[in-house]
């Protein structure tokens, strides 16, 4: 019989769109197969570099610790994220044997699932589908790096009685909470129901909110208000977020294609994605620099422009618009900031009113308040943002401005808080008045524009 050679091995291997690795003791790879080259490497350009540098960051420590304790042992379907010659993350499965001196790594394409699972294992917060025995039926591979555990099977072995808290809210009815499992540690839940022809549970999101908990903390025990420029910061992360993945499917698209007018498409879509990142930043840069300016504005001028932007999605959901204005409109404000607080008011009132049927209607009302600065004692302008939808539970009324609440189920919350924060760095005050079934009025009080309302705002 003949003998084979490496060379055969290697040929055989070849064939394959897995990836295989040959790592020493200290896990840098001496040998790599050509299926490196579907995540953009040459296989010269791996050899001698350390396999760990091509894991996402966020799973590096569970894969080292893991290629560590795997000692004549073979170990199956350890999730892993590998970032790409082109800084896409794509998520694998590994299978690995470890000697005293080296490491054999097997690397499949998780395939399974389809693009939406990858995208779940991409996302930078928890999803959990459990029945209503509380048995875990899925959790994407934020759950395992977040928890430092491979895999879960029911609520209970989450760690830090995380998973018993859980089970306690999730059987009182309770949809949206925070738990802190550790001194300054938080996660923020949103429990949803799943009901499918042969399934009955729930779907968990679970976000770590402790950063943001730590700048709310910071900001009042300051006397301070969280910071503008951090709050674009968060919005501009978001948007960054869900372009990443968008990337990721293109860039998937155009190795998979092989039609050149397809592959044309693809290209204008990675440029086009690319150019949003480049505004995003530019963006940011434009409003870290830029510092609050208030000024006398005219509110009717700053509706009328909002009202414009938002034509289209009044026009189309059937919505009618009023204006009212009984008295002087000016104000003393930052009009940029003020004009961000009635768009994002206004569109949240139209988004309210979609699912509304008979009258829908969203009314701006500007008045002479009654209600007075407690520092000047002058009268503040009042303006209201009036809605038909179908109004704020009781329950939720206290919570709308807090940093990442959302009645929606995409929602970030980040809308309101915003807008909360944004009124206050305007020396205003907001209030909200709702009745589940007819509606909710969210009302403004800035200062009106006067010798001494201006030396107030000035002053504070």
């Amino acid at each position: 019989m003949e003998t084979l050679g490496s060379s055969d091995f290697e040929r055989l291997l070849s064939l394959s769109a897995d990836i295989y690795l040959i790592l020493d003791g200290k896990k840098y790879i001496k040998y790599a197969s050509e299926g490196v080259k579907t995540i953009g490497y040459s296989k010269e350009d791996v050899l001698n570099t350390s396999f760990l540098s091509f894991v996402a960051g966020h799973v590096r420590p569970l894969v080292e610790k893991r290629l560590a304790e795997a000692t004549n042992r073979k170990v199956f379907d350890q999730r892993v994220i590998l970032k790409s010659k082109e800084n896409v993350y794509v998520p694998y499965l590994m299978t690995f044997y470890g000697l005293a001196d080296r490491v054999f790594v097997s690397l499949r394409r998780e395939y399974e699932g389809g693009l939406e699972k990858a995208i779940l294992d991409f996302i930078d917060f928890g999803i959990i589908v459990i029945d209503k025995d509380f048995r875990i039926m899925y959790h994407n591979n934020f759950v395992s790096s977040y928890f430092q555990m491979h895999s879960f099977t029911h609520l209970e072995q989450l760690p830090y009685s995380l998973g018993d808290s859980l089970i306690e809210r999730i059987s009182l009815g309770q949809k949206s909470f925070d738990l802190q499992y550790a001194p300054g540690k938080f996660v923020g839940i949103t429990v949803y129901s799943l009901e499918q022809a042969e399934f009955s549970g729930y779907v968990i999101k679970l976000k770590d909110i402790s950063e943001e908990r730590s700048f709310q903390k910071s900001a009042s025990g300051s006397g301070a208000y969280f910071s503008y420029v951090d709050l674009v910061s968060i919005y501009t992360h978001h948007i960054k977020n869900l372009l990443t993945p968008l990337k990721f499917t293109a860039l998937n698209l155009k190795r998979e294609l092989s039609d050149p007018s397809q592959l044309e498409k693809v290209e204008r879509m990675i440029k086009h994605i690319d150019k949003i990142n480049h505004h995003v930043r530019a963006f940011y840069s434009r409003v870290r620099t830029k510092p609050i300016e208030f000024k006398k504005c005219s509110v009717k001028k700053i509706v009328d422009k909002v009202k414009s932007l938002l034509s289209n999605d009044i026009i189309n959901n059937g919505i009618i618009f009023e204006f009212h204005q009984e008295s002087n409109d000016f104000i003393y404000v930052d009009e940029v900031h003020t004009q961000q607080i009635l768009l994002d008011l206004m569109q949240n009132a139209i988004d309210a009113m979609k699912s509304v049927k008979g009258v829908r209607k969203l009314q701006v009302n500007v008045e002479q308040s009654g209600t007075r600065c407690p520092y000047c004692g002058t009268n503040f302008v009042e303006i209201e943002v009036k809605d038909t939808g179908p109004g704020i539970k009781k329950e939720d009324i206290d919570r709308i401005f807090n940093l990442g609440f959302s009645t929606k189920a995409e929602g970030w919350g980040l809308g309101l808080y915003v807008v909360d924060k944004m009124v206050k760095e305007n020396k205003g005050i907001i209030r909200v008045f709702s009745e589940v079934g007819k509606g909710t009025s969210f009302v403004l009080y800035f200062h009106t524009v006067t010798p001494e309302a201006i030396g107030c705002v000035n002053r504070s």
